[in-house]
């Protein structure tokens, strides 16, 4: 049995000049959106040590920022992100896993964020399971 492979086609090339995104050219010009990234309670973001997914939200914290995003973090209180955060519990949650904790922390989450987002980065385990239905917290 022999299997072929397509040959990767080239993209073409676009002709526009590139031109960066940016934020607010003046100080006093509106923020592009208002983005709220929830992360989840067990590590700081930045992570001290290892932590990929604290690692990536902190990234995409600071980067959304720079271009000019309303920014807020929900965390836990020993996160040390240059963007303005907020949080349940000051320091991260324990054992890791706990169900229950990280269910209050994203609740406390949706409720604090909510009305306030044009976008809502969830990225803890429970982001999938949140209510969706009217006069539920995140629903906007």
């Amino acid at each position: 049995m022999a299997v072929y492979l397509a040959r990767p086609t080239r993209r073409p090339r676009s002709r526009l000049p590139h031109k960066p995104a940016r934020g607010p050219r003046h100080r006093h010009e509106e923020p592009c959106h208002a983005d709220r990234l929830i992360a989840p309670p067990w590590i700081p973001v930045p992570p001290p040590g290892y932590g990929g997914t604290e690692e990536v939200i902190g990234n995409l914290a600071r980067g959304l920022a720079a271009l000019g995003h309303d920014v807020v973090l929900f965390t836990v209180g020993e996160s040390t992100c240059p963007v303005p955060r907020q949080w349940l519990f000051r320091s991260p949650a324990e054992p890791m896993g706990d169900r229950f904790k990280e269910a209050a922390h994203v609740l406390a989450a949706y409720q604090a964020l909510a009305g306030q987002a044009d976008i809502i980065h969830d990225h803890t385990d429970l982001a999938p399971c949140r209510p969706a239905g009217p006069g539920s917290p995140g629903r906007w």
